[in-house]
């Protein structure tokens, strides 16, 4: 075989195996997406009680067809969470997170809580588990 043929052949096996990458969809285009929320609360002693606890949760919010649609949801999700909350709680939105203090009457601070919302394939499970 002769070089000048040999390279046009793998030029064209080239040629053709990109032209059927360009028409194979991408997997995340093709699935599910799912916003969670990420949740950390500090409890701090008070005056009731001297116990301080920390806990760590992942809650789904919503599931989409694509990850477009999961992240307009991201800003609604905020939104919505962020509003109507009671007197003695202070509420700071920074980016994907919310930031939740609650204090007594007196004005010392009981809770902590941060959320953070957050999209992933459905094949990604956040809490370390493998999604089926």
């Amino acid at each position: 075989m002769r070089p000048i043929a040999f390279l046009l052949r793998g030029f064209l096996a080239l040629a053709l195996f990109a032209i059927s990458l360009a028409f194979v969809p991408s997997a995340s285009a093709q699935s599910a997406w799912v916003l969670w929320k990420e949740t950390d609360d500090t409890v701090l002693p008070s005056s009731e009680s001297r116990e301080w606890s920390e806990s760590h949760t992942w809650t789904v919010v919503m599931a989409g067809p694509n990850k477009a649609r999961c992240e307009a949801e991201v800003a609604r999700a905020i939104e919505q969470f962020a509003k109507d909350r009671g007197k003695h709680e202070k509420v700071e939105v920074k980016g994907n997170r919310v930031l939740v203090t609650n204090y007594s009457a007196e004005g010392s601070l009981l809770t902590a809580t941060i959320h953070r919302f957050i999209c992933f394939p459905d094949t990604v499970d956040p809490r370390g588990t493998a999604a089926q």
